[in-house]
């Protein structure tokens, strides 16, 4: 898993803005399997001028793959943050897979 991130540790940008499996409020780090892939998610997100230079990532392996978060309705920003919200409040796993 490759994660970008804009400081070591620093996750305040899902928590303060939300994302895909977050609500504001609830604090989650993003990774991708590949840094290309991470790379990508942040460009999404921010123009290639705004990045700051701060930005560092890293990568971490897990002893197994994650399992998938399963969703209702995974057009639903609102399912899929609360099914988020609901795992990251349980804090029983490292990583969980959440995309289709």
């Amino acid at each position: 898993m490759h994660c970008s991130v804009r400081a070591t540790a620093d996750y305040t940008g899902a928590m303060s803005a939300g994302g895909r499996c977050n609500p504001i409020g609830t604090p989650m780090l993003y990774a991708a399997p590949h840094l290309s892939m991470a790379c990508l998610e942040v460009l999404v997100h921010l123009d290639k001028s705004e990045i700051p230079r701060q930005y560092v990532w890293s990568a971490a392996e897990l002893a197994e793959a994650p399992q998938f978060l399963q969703f209702e309705n995974f057009d639903s920003v609102t399912s899929c943050q609360a099914v988020g919200d609901s795992w990251a409040r349980r804090v029983s796993e490292l990583a969980i897979a959440c995309h289709r």
